[in-house]
């Protein structure tokens, strides 16, 4: 598991306004562990390396985490 968020490295948006997202939780293939579908100019960048709980801003990956923790 990894720490982080969808971003837009730069540019104007192309079909989606927002230019990153909340801090996620994702599996090793950067899929939002919450079931979050970023928009498909957005990219992966990582936080960390690893799970870190107090970087996560996400509500519904950390009610995810506490399920299965």
């Amino acid at each position: 598991m990894r720490t982080g968020y969808f971003a837009r490295a730069s540019g104007e948006p192309k079909g989606s306004k927002a230019l990153s997202t909340n801090v996620h939780v994702t599996d090793n293939n950067t899929k939002p562990i919450c079931g979050y579908k970023p928009h498909k100019t957005l990219r992966f960048q990582w936080c960390a390396n690893r799970l870190v709980m107090k970087y996560v801003e996400c509500a519904t990956c950390k009610k995810v985490l506490s399920k299965n923790l």
